[in-house]
C-alpha cells in the first residue's frame, strides 16, 4: 500500500486525473523553486533607488502577491495499513471529495493534498503529524482517525499555535473534553455523542434489560461503550461481562464462550476486520442473541466486506453520525457525488469518509472566509473556524466552547435490499447532541474519562435515581402545572459597551414588569450572563444558560457578531426558542436563518431608512467620510446609510474601520478630507463619547451624521462637553426621544419610573430588549405557557406574533425579521440643559431589504468594509 501520497489540484477535471494516477502509485508532485521569486525581488531593490518607506510598501505588496501565488497545503494523515486500512482509505476519500466541491481551489489558491499513513498508534500518528508540518510545511492538518491518535496529536497541536489542525474522525472523547488544544478543531460528533439515544431505544423499545459488551481495548471504544452503559443503565438495564480485544484479535472464541447465556442482547464496539472477524465466528459458533452495534460495528466498510455476515447482523441496531438511507436531500446528494467520484467505492460514503468530509469542508470554508490570508499567524483562520457552521450532508453543526462539533444523530437498523446488500436503515434522529448528552456539564465530568472500568452500571443506576425525588419535589412545592419560565438573558455587562449592556437588561426587566412577574400562572425566572461583545464569548454564555442552567428560551443578544454566532448555535438547539435584544447584523437572519431564532427588533440596515436620502436632498451633503467600528453591525449600519446616499448622488470620500475599544482617534480626526460637508459616524458607547470628544478638540467643524447609536441616550447623557460636537446632529433609528404617540410616552414613563437611575429616557437597547422579551412573554401566554411539544407550538406562535410596541407595529418577514418603522432625528439640547433626539420624520413599514426586491438586494452581497461601493450605486 502506498504510505504517502501528494496531489495537486486545479480543477476537478484534473483531481479525478490525479487520483486514477494516485491508485497506479503517482509520484510527488514537484514544488516550485523558491529561488527565483527571491532573486527578482533583490534586483528590483538594488535597481529602484526609492525612498525607504516606498521600498517597504513595495515589497510587502510583492510578498502578498507571491503568498497568494502559493498554494495552500493541507497535510492528511489517515490510517492505511492494518486492521483499519480499509477505513483509512474511505478517509481520504473524505478529504478529496470536499477539495473537489472547492473546485481544487479556495481564495484563489489551489489546494496542494500531501496524506501521511499512520498504523493507529499514538507514536506513528505524531511522528507523521510531525513530519507534515515540521519538515513538509503544510499549512493546516486534516486527521487523524483513531481515538488514542486524536489525544495524542491534540498534544501536539499545542506546540504548534500558528499551525490549525482539524479532525479526522477520531472520536475519543478527550481529545476535546478535556484540557482542549485551542488550535485544535472537531467538526464530527464524537464517539460517546455518537451512542445518542441507542441505549434508551435498546431498553425501552426492544425490551433488552441485560447486555454483555465487547470493545477494543483504547480510547474510542470506551466513548462508544461509556456512552452506552450511561444511558442503557439510566433507562434501567443492567451489564452482564466485559470484554476488551486488542486492535487486530483475530481469534474471539474465547470470547464467543464466555458470553452469558442469558444476556438479551451483545453491544459490540468493534470496527474493520476486528468487526468481520467477530461478527463471522459468532455466526460460525451458533451465537444467538441479537448485536447492537457500536458506529463502526456495522458501518457501510463492514457491510460491504462478507455476505457471510448476514445472519448475525441483519436487524442488528446502533447509532452514529450518517444513515444509509437518510433522506435528506444535502445527504442524498452527498451520497450521489461520492458515487460519482469514487465508483469503484460502490457502496454509500462511510462515517470515515462523512467526517473527513465534513472537517475538511470547514476548514475550507473559513480559508475562504479569511480571503486565504494566514499571514497573521492563523489567528483570523482560527478564530473563523471557532464561529463556523457547517450545513453539511446531515444537518447543522457547529462548535462548542471547546470547539467540539454538536450536531444530529442517528438511529439505525441493518436490513437487506431488493439487490441483496446490507444498509443501516434509519429509525430515528436525535437533534443538536452535545458533549455531555444533554447532561450538567459539570456532572458530566464528575462521572471521569470512561475507560475499562468506568462507568460503572451500578453506580449510574443509583446516581440518577437518587436524583429523581428531589426533582419532583421541587416541582410540586412550586404549585403550578409547569413550574417556573426560566428566561435566560445575554448582554454585555463589560467594556466598552457596558452601559448598553445594562440598559438592555432594563427592556427585559419592564417586559417582565409589563406582565406582573409571570405569565399563563407561570412564575418568571430571569438568569443573565455577561459577554463582552466577542462571538465566543457570548456562544459560552449562551451555552451555559441553555445547557447547564436549563433556561426555557433566551433573550439576546446586543452586538452584531454575536447575534450570528447565536443563530449559528440555535440550530443546534431547536427545542429552545431564541428572540433577538437588539443584535443588528443584518444576517442574524437575511441569510441563512435559523428556524427558531425571532427578531423583532428591525436591523442596523432598516435602522438607517430615510437618512441617506435626507441627508443628501435635505441637509446638502454632497460629500461624506465615514468612521466605524470594525465588525458586522456597522457594516450592517454603513452598508444601509452609503446604499442609499449613493443613490440619491452622494459621494464618499474617505472610510475609517477601527476596533472596539479604540481610546485614540487623532490620527483618523486628522486623516478626514478637509473638503467633506458632513463625516458620518457609527460608533457606539464608550467608542462615540471618544470619538465625539476628541473631535471637538481637535477643532473639527464638519457636522456629524450619526449611526443609531452614536448620538443614543446612552451617549447623550454622558458627558456635557459634547455639546457642541453634536448638537444639529441628524441620525435615524428606531425610536425618537420626542415621539408623541401615547404608546412611547406611557414606555419613556414607565421606564422612569422603574429605573429613576437609569438615562434620560430609554435607549434604544432598552427598546430592543423589551419589544423582543414581550413579544416572547406574549406568545407564551397564547400557548397558555405550556412549551412540552418541544416549543414547537410556542414557535408557530411567534411566527405570526404582532406585537403593538412603543414605537408602532410590528410583524414579521418569512426569515422571522421584524418590519417595522424607522425615524430621523435630529439632536437638539433642551431647556433643562439635556440632549434628546428631536422627531424629524418617520419611514413606516420598513423591510429588512429597505423596499429593494429582495433577489436584487442579496444580489448586491453581504456589507462589509469593502461592499457595498458608492461609485458602483450612483445614478
Amino acid at each position: 500500500m502506498e504510505q504517502r501520497k501528494k496531489i495537486s489540484i486545479f480543477s476537478t477535471l484534473l483531481i479525478l486525473l490525479l487520483l486514477l494516477a494516485a491508485c497506479g502509485g503517482s509520484e510527488p508532485v514537484a514544488e516550485p523553486a523558491a529561488e527565483e521569486p527571491a532573486a527578482e525581488v533583490e534586483e528590483v531593490v538594488e535597481e529602484a533607488a526609492e525612498p525607504e518607506e516606498e521600498m517597504a510598501e513595495e515589497e510587502a505588496m510583492e510578498e502578498e502577491e507571491m503568498a497568494s501565488d502559493e498554494p495552500i497545503r493541507i497535510g492528511g494523515i489517515a490510517i492505511l495499513e492494518g486492521a483499519f486500512a480499509a477505513l483509512g482509505e474511505d478517509s481520504v476519500r473524505g478529504i478529496e471529495m470536499a477539495i473537489a466541491e472547492y473546485g481544487g481551489e479556495v481564495a484563489g489558491r489551489a489546494i496542494e493534498l500531501q496524506v501521511e499513513s499512520s498504523d493507529g498508534s499514538p507514536d506513528t500518528a505524531t511522528n507523521a503529524v510531525r513530519k507534515l508540518v515540521e519538515q513538509d510545511g503544510v499549512d493546516v492538518v486534516v486527521g487523524p482517525l483513531s481515538g488514542d491518535e486524536g489525544i495524542a496529536i491534540k498534544g501536539y497541536a499545542k506546540t504548534q499555535p500558528e499551525v490549525t489542525f482539524v479532525n479526522g474522525v477520531s472520536g475519543a472523547q478527550d481529545a476535546t473534553l478535556r484540557d482542549p488544544a485551542p488550535n485544535f478543531y472537531r467538526f464530527n460528533t464524537d464517539g460517546t455523542q455518537w451512542m445518542a439515544g441507542l441505549g434508551a431505544y435498546s431498553f425501552n423499545e426492544k425490551g433488552y434489560a441485560k447486555v454483555a459488551t465487547i470493545a477494543e481495548d483504547y480510547s474510542f471504544p470506551y466513548s462508544q461503550v461509556g456512552g452506552f452503559v450511561l444511558e442503557f443503565c439510566q433507562a434501567g438495564g443492567q451489564i452482564d461481562g466485559q470484554f476488551w480485544t486488542p486492535i487486530g484479535t483475530t481469534d474471539y472464541s474465547s470470547i464467543v464462550a464466555s458470553i452469558p447465556d442469558d444476556v438479551d442482547a451483545i453491544y459490540v464496539a468493534l470496527g474493520g476486520s476486528d468487526a468481520v472477524n467477530f461478527l463471522r465466528q459468532y455466526t460460525e459458533f451458533g451465537g444467538t442473541a441479537p448485536i447492537i452495534g457500536g458506529s463502526i460495528t456495522v458501518d457501510q466498510s463492514v457491510l460491504s466486506s462478507d455476505g457471510a455476515l448476514l445472519d448475525a447482523v441483519i436487524g442488528t441496531i446502533s447509532a452514529g453520525p450518517v444513515a444509509d438511507t437518510n433522506p435528506s436531500p444535502e445527504y442524498r446528494a452527498f451520497v450521489d457525488a461520492y458515487l460519482a467520484q469514487f465508483p469503484d467505492a460502490n457502496t454509500s460514503p462511510s462515517l470515515f469518509a462523512w467526517g473527513y468530509y465534513v472537517n475538511t469542508l470547514a476548514v475550507l470554508q473559513a480559508i475562504d472566509e479569511v480571503g486565504g490570508d494566514l499571514s497573521d499567524g492563523q489567528a483570523s483562520l482560527q478564530a473563523a473556524l471557532s464561529n463556523m457552521v457547517v450545513n453539511g450532508p446531515t444537518g447543522p453543526i457547529s462548535l462548542d466552547g471547546n470547539r467540539q462539533a454538536i450536531g444530529n444523530n442517528y438511529i439505525t437498523e441493518i436490513v437487506q435490499q431488493d439487490d441483496g446488500s446490507l444498509i443501516s436503515e434509519l429509525v430515528s434522529v436525535t437533534e443538536g447532541v452535545n458533549q455531555t448528552l444533554g447532561v450538567d456539564a459539570q456532572a458530566y465530568l464528575d462521572l471521569g474519562a470512561f475507560d475499562r472500568e468506568n462507568p460503572n452500571c451500578g453506580a449510574i443506576a443509583e446516581q440518577f435515581a437518587a436524583g429523581m425525588p428531589a426533582m419532583e419535589e421541587e416541582e410540586m412545592a412550586d404549585g403550578s402545572e409547569f413550574g417556573p419560565l426560566n428566561i435566560g438573558g445575554i448582554a454585555i455587562l463589560e467594556g466598552a459597551f457596558a452601559a448598553l449592556g445594562e440598559d438592555s437588561v432594563r427592556g427585559i426587566e419592564m417586559a417582565i414588569e409589563a406582565f406582573g412577574g409571570e405569565v399563563a400562572g407561570r412564575p418568571i425566572e430571569l438568569v443573565v450572563e455577561s459577554s463582552d461583545g466577542s462571538p465566543d464569548t457570548a456562544t459560552n454564555a449562551v451555552r451555559k444558560l441553555v445547557e447547564q442552567d436549563g433556561v426555557d428560551v433566551v433573550v439576546g443578544p446586543l452586538s452584531g457578531d454575536e447575534g450570528i454566532a447565536i443563530k449559528g448555535y440555535a440550530k443546534t438547539q431547536p427545542e429552545v426558542t431564541f428572540v433577538n435584544g437588539v443584535s443588528g447584523a443584518q444576517d442574524a437572519t437575511l441569510r441563512d436563518p435559523a428556524p427558531n431564532f425571532y427578531r423583532f427588533n428591525t436591523d442596523g440596515t432598516q435602522w438607517m431608512a430615510g437618512l441617506g436620502t435626507y441627508s443628501f436632498n435635505e441637509k446638502g451633503y454632497a460629500k461624506v467620510a465615514t468612521i466605524a467600528e470594525d465588525y458586522s453591525f456597522p457594516y450592517s449600519q454603513v452598508g444601509g446609510f452609503v446604499l442609499e446616499f449613493c443613490q440619491a448622488g452622494g459621494v464618499v470620500d474617505g472610510q475609517f474601520w477601527t476596533p472596539i475599544g479604540t481610546t485614540d482617534y487623532s490620527s483618523i480626526v486628522a486623516s478626514i478630507p478637509a473638503d467633506v460637508d458632513a463625516i458620518y459616524v457609527a460608533l457606539g458607547g464608550a467608542d462615540a463619547v471618544n470619538f465625539l470628544r476628541q473631535y471637538t478638540e481637535f477643532g473639527g467643524t464638519a457636522p456629524i451624521i450619526g449611526g443609531s447609536i452614536t448620538v443614543d441616550q446612552s451617549v447623550l447623557s454622558s458627558d456635557g462637553a459634547l455639546l457642541d460636537a453634536v448638537i444639529g446632529t441628524i441620525s435615524a433609528g428606531p425610536i425618537a426621544d420626542t415621539n408623541q404617540d401615547p404608546a412611547y410616552l406611557a414606555f419613556v414613563e414607565d421606564y422612569l419610573a422603574q429605573f429613576p437611575d437609569g438615562f434620560t429616557s430609554p435607549s434604544l437597547f432598552a427598546w430592543g430588549y423589551y419589544v423582543n422579551t414581550f413579544a416572547l412573554l406574549s406568545a407564551i401566554e397564547e400557548v397558555g405557557g405550556d412549551l412540552s411539544d418541544g416549543q414547537a407550538s410556542l414557535q408557530a406562535a411567534l411566527g405570526e406574533m404582532e406585537v403593538n410596541g412603543p414605537t408602532g407595529l410590528i410583524t414579521l418577514d418569512g426569515n422571522r425579521q421584524a418590519v417595522g418603522n424607522n425615524y430621523i432625528t435630529e439632536v437638539v439640547q433642551q431647556e433643562d440643559g439635556t440632549l434628546v433626539n428631536e422627531l424629524v420624520s418617520v419611514a413606516e413599514g420598513v423591510n429588512q431589504t429597505l423596499g429593494v426586491d429582495a433577489d436584487e438586494y442579496l444580489a448586491l452581497g453581504a456589507f462589509d468594509r469593502e461592499n457595498p461601493v458608492c461609485a458602483d450605486l450612483n445614478p
